[in-house]
């Protein structure tokens, strides 16, 4: 998704641009943390990175040191918060957001190019990475997103991935094609 996007919707839903991540990795202690975090509605948000070039600044930090991935969720169990949610939509940082889970969510398209993105990330968790951190395959939870009559139906997006790795994930929830949503 293009930054000028990201920052719209993030206006839009009432977050301010600053404080973000940039702001808590210049800093990464728990009381930075505190204060970069921005309320909306029930939820505490810590924005993303404002800007592509900001992303490609973290990126060698993001896996290992104070401002990593996984230095931000055992600096948010500090700082009070029992959940954290890492929604990496940059690929870069999918190993760093890895390095830091015990839990993850697989959210992928009832489509052929989403199933064979979701075999993929797959094959990234259970082989690539496995050696490093390993999320337990039943912490693997996969949610099918954009259900209607004219895509594939949830039980297909899994005999499908099956066919293909053996390990891929159960369903355990989809979404339909809703505006509402």
């Amino acid at each position: 998704m293009c930054a000028n996007l990201q920052r719209i919707i993030a206006l839009a839903i009432g977050l301010k641009p600053e404080p973000n991540i940039v702001s808590w990795s210049a800093a990464p202690t728990a009381q930075t943390l505190r204060e970069c975090v921005q309320p909306l509605d029930t939820l505490d948000v810590l924005c993303g990175f404002p800007e592509p070039p900001a992303l490609s600044s973290y990126l060698p930090d993001a896996l290992e040191g104070n401002n990593s991935l996984p230095s931000l969720s055992n600096c948010v169990a500090h700082a009070g918060y029992a959940v954290v949610i890492v929604d990496v939509s940059a690929q870069e940082l999918a190993p760093a957001a890895l390095a830091a889970a015990n839990t993850l969510v697989l959210v992928g398209a009832p489509t052929l190019p989403g199933v064979l993105h979701l075999v993929e990330a797959t094959r990234l968790v259970n082989d690539v990475i496995a050696g490093q951190h390993r999320v337990g395959r039943q912490a693997i939870h996969l949610v099918v997103n954009r259900v209607r009559d004219s895509t594939l139906r949830p039980e297909e997006v899994v005999k499908t991935g099956l066919e293909v790795r053996k390990d891929f994930p159960a369903l355990a929830a989809h979404a339909p094609d809703d505006p509402q949503v």
